[in-house]
């Protein structure tokens, strides 16, 4: 039984093998493809190149452009974009590496129809004219010499193709970070020939990777523009891709250590007015923690003169952490103001009966419990030592007073502080992300 199943898989196995290498035949059969209006056939060499390279650059000048004189030589540019990254906040630098593809029509290279075509590089490419096609934006570019290749058909089609490492720049505004948008653009034009006698026209830009580290692109796009400069109108292609920026970094970084230290800060509120030292111990740990937060995220932000959304959440968060502090000061001068009075009574009273026990005792004589008269004020004065007990019920009576107040400034602040800082945090992050 084994037997037939391992027969049966081997069997599955080989089928899906010759299916496979059907495939791979069939897949060499390449095909043609469209590039804006030209179809580039697949290259098929032709039998006798030696002789036709031998006779094709003969009365060929390489210093004069297609058409010389004549209408302006349109160029097609065709980008495969495989990676954007590096991206330097400080400087607003970022690094591409592309292949770039030009495509125009040399009708003093014809040797027969486009069914055949001519594969040139190294030195051979030094006998063709090539356009000065370059970068505005580009700090930096490396092109990659071993990759130049010319693709020359039968009918004058010539296909320039080379990969091309290069550090632009791009304006960026960081006012919304780390929740904004930037656009990553490349400016492409002639660099000495104008409108009249070149002409750029993009087809099938494509980005192959569209994850970066921080950003992730969202859309692309193509504007033709004319620009005026010294020597006249240059036509301008600018290739533009627009990217979001990844805020599960900055949540992890920023927000989540920042809340968390404002809502620590909260505790004070539910611990007694009595205990200052403990209060002003969470207020003044909150305090610092917040600070060396702040001073270690502002090292890794852009520095910019302007505030950005991530400075506003630090300060709001500082702020709140700095209030509940003070709340904390506030409660201890109300409570300490309330004990202060209270022994203010305490001691005004008893020194008020202490003074009328003094004059009664100076002023008492041997016989004057025989007088009825004498005798009522004497019962009097005695009633009035009696109720010295009471001063401190007074007291007592002050100082809970008192201590009900702070109880109430705390547990208003248990509700005006978290809800304020709710809907400061829900406020902030829908208007930011949308």
């Amino acid at each position: 039984m084994s037997f037939f199943v391992i027969l049966f898989c081997a069997t599955i196995f080989l089928h899906r093998a010759k299916a496979s290498c059907h495939n791979i035949v069939n897949s060499s059969k390449a095909t043609s493809w469209l590039v804006g209006n030209e179809t580039i056939p697949p290259i098929t060499e032709p039998e006798n190149a030696s002789d036709i390279l031998e006779g094709l650059f003969q009365n060929y000048d390489k210093r004069l452009r297609p058409g010389h004189a004549g209408k302006a030589l349109r160029i097609t540019v065709s980008l495969g974009f495989l990676s954007i990254g590096n991206i330097c906040a400080e400087n607003m630098e970022f690094n591409v590496d592309i292949y770039m593809r030009q495509i125009w029509n040399e009708s003093r290279l014809t040797f027969g129809s486009r069914d055949h075509a001519l594969i040139l590089q190294h030195e051979t490419l030094d006998k063709i004219w090539l356009p000065d096609t370059y970068f505005e934006n580009a700090v930096k570019t490396h092109v990659q010499q071993e990759t130049r290749t010319v693709v020359l058909y039968g009918d004058g089609l010539i296909v320039f193709s080379q990969r091309v490492t290069i550090t632009a720049t791009t304006l960026m505004n960081f006012r919304a970070y780390p929740m904004d948008k930037q656009v990553f653009r490349l400016d492409i034009l002639s660099y000495g020939r104008d409108t009249k006698q070149l002409n750029y026209r993009g087809a099938n830009i494509q980005l192959l990777n569209k994850e970066m580290s921080e950003f992730v692109v969202t859309n692309q796009s193509i504007e033709y523009t004319v620009k005026e400069l010294f020597m006249g109108c240059f036509d301008v292609l600018t290739v533009k891709f627009a990217a979001n920026r990844r805020v599960g970094y900055y949540v992890i970084r920023i927000y989540f250590p920042c809340t968390l230290c404002t809502v620590v800060s909260w505790m004070v509120f539910w611990m007694d007015c009595r205990n200052v030292g403990d209060r002003g111990t969470v207020g003044i740990t909150s305090l610092l923690t917040q600070l060396f937060l702040v001073g270690n995220i502002n090292e890794a932000m852009p520095h910019v003169s302007y505030v950005k959304a991530a400075d506003l959440f630090l300060i709001v968060s500082f702020a709140f952490t700095f209030f509940a502090l003070l709340e904390s000061v506030i409660v201890y001068k109300a409570a300490a103001s309330g004990r202060q009075t209270s022994r203010k009574v305490t001691s005004k009273k008893e020194k008020g009966n202490k003074s009328r026990g003094e004059s009664y005792e100076m002023t008492q004589e041997p016989n004057a419990c025989a007088d009825g008269v004498r005798a009522n004020e004497v019962q009097d004065e005695i009633s009035t030592l009696q109720r010295l007990p009471r001063v401190k019920v007074v007291a007592s009576l002050t100082e809970n007073k008192t201590r009900m107040d702070t109880v109430w400034i705390d547990r208003i602040a248990r509700v005006l502080f978290p809800l304020g800082y709710t809907i400061f945090t829900v406020s902030y992050f829908v208007s930011y992300m949308t």
